[in-house]
């Protein structure tokens, strides 16, 4: 969020004390983006007694199945949109559909307390693969310097997977995996700067929460044994891209 002020801030502050526009932002436009994305998101894994573990078993394994794992990637895609402006006043609309390769993955190995030096290991992992987003745009034109403020709907499909086993040699297994297309928002700002008539260039910083995605599963192991394993993971994440529109 602190890039969102800071583009915010410098953003007004090139537009303060604007007088009458000599380029007009008003028209239609489509464009490419690239740029980077880095996010945070809380996995959690859990579990009870079941017909197999112990009681100290399932403290500790619901106390390593919780954790933050931080996916990080290359966002790119195009962008289509539309400006009206009066005075230095800019409104508008965006609408964006993006690769968005932001994945992470964590693996903890803990001693199971009643069977030491017996382990167990957890594998969590969180994956979002394409973002969208439709978002009304507000901005302050000086000539052909546009700042603005942009805010609306994203959306993702996230997928998270994860996996149990341990050295018990009971051949003690579980794997669940859920994948939903999450309905989220964004807030964001930027900054636009038109090269000539048609062409413009853009910086823009986007911050988005999508929510959460669960799944469940059951432990298998030799004999009479299961255990029920319920799983969750959210994302929140944060856009840097640079951008160029062409206008009609």
């Amino acid at each position: 969020m602190r890039i969102l002020f800071a583009i915010l801030i410098a953003s007004l502050a090139l537009v303060s004390g604007a007088k009458a526009e000599v380029y007009n932002w008003t028209g239609y436009y489509i464009g490419a983006n690239a740029g980077y994305g880095w996010g945070d998101s809380d996995v959690s894994t859990t579990t009870s007694a079941g017909s197999y573990f112990a009681p100290s078993s399932v403290t500790a394994v619901n106390a390593a199945g919780h954790g933050k794992v931080h996916p990080d990637g290359f966002v790119g895609g195009v962008q289509a949109g539309m400006n009206w402006q009066n005075g230095n006043l800019v409104l508008g609309g965006e609408v964006d559909f993006d690769a968005y390769d932001l994945s992470k993955s964590r693996t903890v190995t803990a001693i199971y307390p009643a069977f030491s030096p017996d382990t167990f290991t957890l594998g969590q992992s969180v994956k979002a693969d394409w973002l969208l987003t439709l978002r009304p745009r507000v901005g302050v034109a000086m000539d052909n310097l546009l700042g603005y403020v942009t805010g609306g709907l994203a959306v993702t499909n996230l997928k998270n997977s994860n996996s149990f086993s341990d050295t018990l040699g009971l051949g003690a297994a579980e794997y669940a995996s859920g994948s939903k297309t999450k309905y989220g928002w964004t807030l964001g700002a930027g900054v636009e700067y038109a090269l000539m008539d048609k062409w413009s260039a853009k910086l823009e910083y986007l911050y988005t929460d999508f929510g959460s995605v669960s799944s469940s599963g059951t432990l298998t192991a030799a004999g009479p044994s299961a255990a029920p394993f319920s799983h969750s993971a959210d994302l929140t994440s944060s856009t840097l891209r640079l951008g160029i529109n062409y206008k009609f």
